[in-house]
């Protein structure tokens, strides 16, 4: 399999007061005073005039205590600006809690590169085997219950470990003993190493006898 490497990046521009983050445009307030002798501009929440300090946001008027989180209620003195695609205003931490893709290994915001993989989304850090827990890169094993691994530890995983020599099922025919699986050249009579498959077998104790052997030891 491979996962594909994404970039979300949340900055912002010294020559504009609008960025994106995620697709979506944040802003860094903007505060100026009243001009003399200009009729007062209307507050875009609550449509009274604005006789002191104007908030400019969204390219909007507002006083500036009428613009404030949709969340958490905080305006925006020292805080940046996030509209949401709901057209709500946010602040920085509410917008990543309500916007900001999830890795799925940590359950926690995602902000810069991360990783895309069989849907969804991790941490470049997350994204490790779940056995030895060795940062993986483009090429990853997963399992059928969402665990990811690297090639050596994905046969231990699925359980593709011959039962006799304990090393990965990799390529070739894998022949199954109840949950046991072994090399085809591997199963052989556990008294006499006789090679058994494609041949009648007696199984004792996790263990493949041919027949001469097994009625010799056990009757």
């Amino acid at each position: 399999f491979l996962s594909v490497c994404c970039s979300l990046s949340l900055s912002f521009s010294s020559n504009t007061n609008m960025s994106m983050y995620g697709g979506l445009p944040a802003g860094q307030p903007q505060f100026a005073g009243q001009p003399a002798g200009q009729p007062a501009v209307q507050c875009s929440h609550c449509l009274q005039p604005i006789g002191g300090r104007c908030l400019m946001a969204f390219g909007l008027p507002w006083h500036p205590n009428c613009l404030a989180c949709c969340v958490c209620g905080k305006t925006f003195e020292n805080e940046k600006i996030f509209e949401g695609e709901d057209g709500q205003a946010y602040c920085s931490e509410d917008f990543a809690k309500t916007f900001a893709p999830k890795c799925v290994a940590c359950e926690k915001s995602i902000f810069g590169e991360y990783k895309l993989a069989l849907g969804r989304n991790w941490h470049k850090e997350c994204f490790i085997c779940d056995t030895c827990r060795v940062p993986l890169d483009a090429i990853f094993y997963p399992s059928d219950d969402g665990q990811i691994y690297c090639h050596e530890h994905i046969w231990t995983a699925i359980r593709m470990i011959c039962a006799k020599c304990e090393k990965p099922i990799i390529t070739g025919n894998v022949i199954e003993m109840g949950e046991l699986k072994f090399h085809v050249d591997h199963f052989c009579c556990a008294f006499c190493q006789k090679k058994l498959a494609n041949a009648e077998y007696y199984e004792r104790e996790g263990k493949p006898y041919c027949k001469q052997h097994y009625i010799m030891l056990y009757g």
